[in-house]
């Protein structure tokens, strides 16, 4: 595919022996091109994308960004082609409006100007500016909310893993080589800090979104806790566990599991809302999952192989769905990921456990 600005043509090229897209400019009263961009290979399959001209005016400046909004305000065919982003006359279209917006911008009446620099401003004082996808393998991507074919890889330094995002205030943390939790801010220039010190192997970590805390294990001290995100307030939770691994955790309580020297597994729960810790019993079936999470205090959420259930301490699992890949809880409501094998898309499912409707 490609687009036009400023009469540079920008076009998408995947060449047959490459798993790479280049983005091209094109200059056509000299023919020159020049290789401006090469994609990451998990988003190879470009079918649209968007061109910032950083030197121009503010109003040259938003045209681009402004394009979804100005065209859904003109001409609502036109927004219903931009979002299908599979089409070759929706980049055409794309150019004309992008002219009528930029003749409203040099009249100065043009509302939706006032409305996109409040939402910048919303944006950057209120919101999330990002999204964030962590892989499998540990590579965290970072993805623009207002565009989210907009993307960038996010460094993290030689001996950093376990990365979990915070993306309430655009934060990420890993812990370095086992003992060390970090944070890193990539939009304020990558700026790097120190949240806890001294810890001796540190295996997992899990972001409670309400209470702000950030619960880890350490199975070389055999211990859980959290850290406050407001305070950095190291506070250890429970003592004496065996290589623990914490696997889920709500406002109230943690799912921990347990391995023995030879390999054998224990899940249970520990309350994490009072002056004293309690440990209790999880049901067996949450041993061998592949995520784990909590629909509140006994009720718990699992997948495992692709199926994701519901279970209570002393009850049968109830099944959910199939073709699950990923899941989390939200206020008792679980919203898992799903892709069936006949299908090429992905499905976000909202599941209230309580009435079960999906």
């Amino acid at each position: 595919t490609f687009v036009v600005r400023r009469g540079v043509i920008f076009y998408a090229r995947k060449p047959s022996y490459s798993t790479t897209t280049e983005i091209v400019a094109y200059q056509p009263s000299t023919g020159e091109s020049r290789v401006v961009e090469e994609t990451e290979e998990e988003i190879s399959d470009v079918s649209a994308f968007v061109v910032y001209d950083p030197s121009g005016d503010s109003g040259d400046d938003s045209s681009d960004t402004m394009d979804k909004e100005d065209m859904e305000k003109e001409d609502e065919m036109n927004k219903e082609d931009m979002e299908k982003e599979d089409e070759m006359e929706e980049d055409n279209t794309m150019d004309k409006e992008d002219d009528m917006n930029k003749e409203d911008d040099m009249e100065g009446g043009d509302k939706t100007e006032e409305e996109d620099a409040m939402d910048k401003e919303d944006s950057m004082d209120k919101q999330p500016q990002y999204r964030y996808v962590v892989t499998k393998s540990g590579e965290v991507i970072r993805v623009d909310v207002s565009d989210p074919r907009i993307r960038e890889t996010v460094s993290i330094p030689r001996g950093g893993s376990l990365p979990v995002v915070d993306p309430s205030d655009d934060t990420l943390y890993y812990v370095l080589v086992g003992r060390n939790i970090m944070r890193v801010r990539p939009s304020v220039n990558g700026q790097q800090a120190l949240v806890m010190r001294g810890g001796s192997q540190i295996n997992a970590m899990k972001l409670q979104p309400t209470t702000r805390r950030l619960f880890y294990s350490d199975q070389g001290r055999g211990t859980v806790g959290y850290i406050d995100l407001e305070t950095l307030e190291n506070t250890v939770v429970y003592q004496g566990l065996t290589n623990p691994t914490v696997v889920s955790v709500d406002p109230r309580a943690m799912v921990v599991k347990e391995s023995d020297s030879r390999g054998q597994e224990t899940v249970s729960t520990i309350s994490t809302d009072g002056d004293q810790p309690r440990k209790g019993e999880a049901p067996s079936e949450l041993v061998g999952a592949d995520v784990v999470g909590i629909v509140r205090l006994g009720e718990f959420v699992y997948l495992k192989d692709g199926m994701l259930y519901t279970v209570v301490q002393g009850r049968r699992p109830r099944l959910i769905a199939r073709d699950v890949t990923t899941f989390v809880v939200r206020r008792g409501v679980i919203f898992y990921a799903r892709k069936p094998s006949y299908s090429t898309t992905t499905e976000i499912v909202a599941y209230q456990p309580s009435t079960g409707e999906s």
